[in-house]
């Protein structure tokens, strides 16, 4: 990947030729101008706005000129102090890695032994559990070593110091490493070293961030197999080789306790407080969520109201593993699809079950769970379920583009997933929603009287749209609104999602009174509001 910066501003830590010196030194490219390839913004004083807005419409990150410098003594500190101690490191101990992660306060190793890998993993300070792979060769083993590392560092996990406890824990003698087919090694040499570079760049794109917890950590260059082999077409997974962590996982999830499913919820997307770089985008749809009881056969709702669907169209769902997912009609169909739902038989065939998640797995990363998922497609090929398609966000910029280019084919929204995130029950900021909502204008032609603690307030107002479509809206509205609720003949403003079939607002919310305006306007969906 790579990594172009552009300094602006007065820069008075060094001159802007050193500036540039070093920065190439460290295999940065240098620019003059913002692109959408510009990586990084180096802010001297005085930087003009206009630059330091047009960088973060293409979702560049912006830092100070002494974060900058502080950055790369870092980098070049640690890089001699790797180059002192790679000398001293025995055979064995460049085949093993250890990570931790200071926000889940757990530590995760990675060792091989020849066509044998080990994972070991649990809280900072135990001794974990340990699981083992034997890959077909030495050449898979070390790629999977690699790929799977860049995955735990995307995921916020860091390298630390290795306690001595877990020494008496491992048996480390690789003495066996070094046979195999030399020629074997030749070929791969090439694709380990630039794999290698990758790898570092990725490290130093996220040590500019200065977080070493951050959300991202540069995933969408670390998780760039996993993007590859999550979108690839199903038809060629026959042989996809299932990662260790499915493999040997004796920890099944269930999120389900008699009737009640405690599926994982997702927070609304805030982007000043969340960078969504390395983030999986998917599409949002406007349909009913359902889990998918396999033990049970039976599909459920969140409130665990039991959905009926005719035997053929569960058909190839899996018996071992609980799924996540909704049953969806298509773009706009929300309303047939709820009456397909409820009493449907035939009419199934016009709906899909759409797959994004595999809970009982919900303990391992999510790259691991679609690639069971998709495995699982490929093998069983459920004719009435799909799985939802994922790709990396290259930056914010990338987000918007996608989510204005959806809405437009009349999708609901974007999905933004936290890579290597675990399936968490309950509202969880690892899962994020975007979505678009209209502004409209209705006139009040009634209260709707309160009920429990909005007793003798208003409840809701019944209003009347300029298309003559009446509606009801309450929420939004504080104790103020409902003990002084706008007087009838009055215009209000509300927003929502979209129209429902008979042209009423889906999901109104009160914002307040319009004031400035003494008649009704619908909400511009481009396309004509129908009538009542």
């Amino acid at each position: 990947m790579e990594l172009v910066v552009v300094f602006i501003g007065t820069l008075t830590l060094s001159t802007y030729e050193a500036h540039i010196t070093r920065a190439k030194k460290n295999g940065y490219e240098v620019s003059k101008t913002i692109t959408k390839s510009t990586t990084f913004l180096i802010c001297g004083k005085n930087s003009e706005q206009t630059i330091i807005n047009k960088a973060k419409n293409f979702g560049v990150r912006i830092i100070s000129e002494q974060k900058w410098v502080e950055t790369l003594n870092k980098t070049e500190t640690n890089e001699t102090g790797k180059r002192a101690r790679s000398d001293n490191k025995s055979q064995n101990q460049k085949k093993l890695v250890y990570l931790e992660s200071r926000q889940y306060k757990r530590f995760w190793q990675m060792r091989r032994i020849y066509k044998t890998t080990y994972i070991r993993t649990g809280s900072i300070g135990s001794k974990g559990m340990e699981t083992s792979r034997e890959h077909e060769t030495k050449k898979l083993a070390k790629e999977s070593m690699i790929s799977m590392t860049a995955t735990k560092k995307a995921s916020g996990y860091r390298e630390a110091n290795r306690p001595q406890s877990l020494d008496y824990e491992d048996s480390s003698d690789s003495s066996d490493d070094n046979f195999g087919d030399q020629n074997d090694e030749n070929k791969y040499g090439y694709k380990q070293k630039r794999q290698k570079l990758e790898n570092e760049g990725s490290e130093s794109d996220a040590t500019l961030r200065g977080d070493e917890t951050s959300d991202v950590d540069n995933g969408a260059a670390a998780l760039k197999v996993d993007e590859d082999e999550l979108n690839e077409d199903l038809s060629t997974t026959k042989s996809l080789t299932l990662p260790s962590s499915i493999v040997n996982s004796k920890v099944p999830m269930s999120i389900m306790k008699g009737n009640t499913v405690d599926v994982l919820l997702a927070f609304p997307w805030k982007p000043d407080e969340t960078d969504p770089t390395g983030w999986w985008i998917s599409e949002k749809l406007d349909g009913v969520r359902a889990f998918w009881n396999s033990k049970r056969g039976k599909f459920y709702s969140r409130n665990g109201n039991e959905f009926v669907p005719p035997s053929w169209f569960i058909k190839g769902l899996p018996h071992d593993k609980d799924l996540d997912g909704e049953l969806f009609g298509g773009r706009g169909k929300f309303q047939s699809t709820i009456s397909i739902v409820k009493a449907g038989v035939e009419e199934w065939k016009n709906i899909t079950y759409e797959i994004f998640d595999a809970p009982t797995l919900g303990v391992i990363p999510f790259e691991d769970r679609m690639k069971y998922l998709k495995k699982m497609m490929a093998e069983n090929k459920p004719q009435y379920a799909k799985l939802v398609k994922h790709r990396l966000a290259k930056s914010e910029r990338d987000v918007y583009d996608e989510l204005e280019r959806v809405e437009k084919l009349g999708a609901e929204g974007l999905m933004l997933r936290k890579p290597g995130s675990l399936y968490e029950t309950g509202r969880s900021k690892t899962l994020l929603k975007i979505k678009t909502f209209h502004d409209g204008e209705a006139v009040v032609i009634g209260h709707e009287p309160g009920k429990g603690k909005y007793l003798r307030q208003c409840g809701s107002l019944i209003c009347r749209m300029a298309s003559g479509k009446e509606f009801k809206v309450g929420s939004g509205m504080n104790d103020n609104d409902r003990a002084n609720p706008p007087p009838i003949g009055s215009i209000i403003i509300y927003k929502c999602q979209e129209l429902s079939n008979s042209g009423s607002p889906r999901f109104p919310v009160y914002l307040g009174m319009a004031l400035d305006k003494d008649k009704p306007t619908d909400p511009d969906f481009n396309h004509k509001v129908k009538a009542k």
